[in-house]
């Protein structure tokens, strides 16, 4: 896991235009894992369903959680968390949208299940793809 940056933490967007591929899941288990190591980890939740800050909230309750599902909201409200916590993981939709689009324009790293085209499939056809800016 990448370093916070000092004086700010890293603001990590798991994101996908598909719904059902895990995203809630991995940032229900991340958040609390960097509390365990001594890091502020914040969950932040902009998906409209809050699945993943109603999980977190009853699997590890000492993990901060906040709901963010207004594009404008996120863009004002997402740097000012990042100066507040060591890592923000933002949960975001499983469509391309206002919301999608404004997580990604604040992420300092963005994870994504990406899938093989089909003339390329083989076994192994999902791969994570991790971008950094």
């Amino acid at each position: 896991m990448p370093e916070p940056r000092q004086g700010r933490g890293m603001i990590i967007v798991i994101a996908n235009s598909k719904g059902g591929v895990g995203k809630s899941t991995l940032a229900v288990h991340l958040a609390p894992w960097l509390n365990e190591q001594n890091h502020r980890a914040t969950l932040v939740d902009c998906d409209t369903q809050h699945s993943s800050s109603e999980w977190i909230r009853e699997a590890a309750p000492n993990v901060k959680s906040i709901c963010l599902d207004n594009p404008d909201d996120i863009l004002d409200e997402l740097p000012s968390l990042a100066r507040e916590t060591d890592f923000a993981f933002a949960d975001g939709l499983g469509s391309q949208t206002e919301i999608s689009r404004a997580l990604l324009l604040k992420a300092h790293l963005a994870i994504s299940y990406i899938r093989r085209s089909r003339g390329l499939r083989s076994r192994k056809s999902s791969r994570c793809s991790v971008r950094t800016s």
